[in-house]
């Protein structure tokens, strides 16, 4: 399937909106030439301030894009895909298929993004998605954010800078490579955890649906559960409360398309007792209530069948 270049989307890109203020997108003035069509480029790039309702359904283009959320919550959907997009977390997307950005519910998103393109981006996205998702959790010292800092800066520096898009192709070819750096030395920790974060991270696998506190597990490894707290979120992006949570949700996923249990035995089998708290936590993962969730499964599989 031939996919339209973005900029020749320009007003065309937006399917469907629904917003409650206008947004800007700042598309590059000048089109690839034949002495810079090798390079990496980035066509379109901005920085939203999300409010509720939002929800921008965008047309498929030969693009990648790269989206930084700095606060709040927002969602990316595409097909059966739905990826929820938290603060300090960085996607990097083909946008080969239509897809939507939007706010679930009520609240503010704050984010960047940069749609790239060039003859090596692609390759660039093969490697990073040999080894990741679409996700990735920045660590608090990653440089990334400055990248999208150092480019908007270039751009508002102006086209007409001298060598601009040699200048800009150097800075998006840094990005991509420390976005692969860092997501290597990511996998590598998990795959390298110290002894006692190897321990913790093993019993929340194996024991998710009992019922933990950090002080239970500090105690456990002797470490006071503030280097516990610390130490877990540096090597595996995400502090030990909020993994146990991703677990159980992704539990009570498989569950609830595997078997017809009612959504509060299920609530119970993966350690949540409250099911308002529950249908809470897996909203907020995943965009829907667990019922929805169980429906559009089930539509799903019933349309692969016929």
């Amino acid at each position: 399937m031939h996919l339209p270049a973005i900029e020749a989307l320009q007003d065309n890109m937006v399917l469907y909106s629904k917003t409650s203020r206008q947004y800007k997108f700042f598309f590059s003035d000048s089109p690839a030439s034949p002495q810079t069509e090798t390079l990496n480029r980035m066509p379109l790039h901005g920085k939203i301030e999300a409010v509720f309702p939002y929800h921008y359904e965008l047309r498929a283009c030969d693009a990648y894009l790269l989206l930084l959320t700095d606060t709040g919550q927002g969602r990316y959907l595409a097909g059966n895909t739905s990826i929820a997009l938290m603060p300090g977390t960085l996607l990097f997307q083909h946008c080969q298929s239509d897809y939507t950005l939007e706010l679930s519910e009520a609240g503010e998103w704050n984010y960047q993004f940069l749609y790239i393109s060039g003859s090596m981006v692609s390759q660039y996205y093969a490697a990073y998605r040999e080894c990741s998702g679409s996700l990735c959790t920045l660590t608090s010292v990653s440089v990334l954010p400055s990248y999208f800092e150092r480019l908007f800066d270039l751009y508002q520096t102006g086209e007409s800078e001298k060598h601009y898009d040699f200048l800009l192709s150097n800075l998006l070819s840094g990005l991509l490579t420390t976005l692969l750096l860092e997501q290597d030395s990511h996998v590598d920790s998990v795959s390298q955890l110290p002894p006692h974060l190897t321990e913790i991270k093993d019993r929340i696998d194996a024991e998710y649906m009992q019922s933990f506190s950090l002080d239970e597990l500090a105690r456990e490894v002797r470490v006071s559960k503030y280097k516990l707290v610390r130490d877990f979120t540096a090597h595996l992006g995400i502090s030990p409360i909020n993994y146990l949570i991703s677990v159980r949700i992704e539990h009570a996923k498989r569950l609830l398309v595997s078997t017809r249990d009612p959504v509060n035995e299920i609530a119970s089998a993966v350690g949540i007792d409250n099911m308002n708290h529950f249908i809470y936590l897996f909203k907020k993962s995943e965009g829907m209530t667990p019922g929805a969730y169980r429906k559009a499964c089930y539509y799903q599989k019933r349309n692969l069948v016929e």
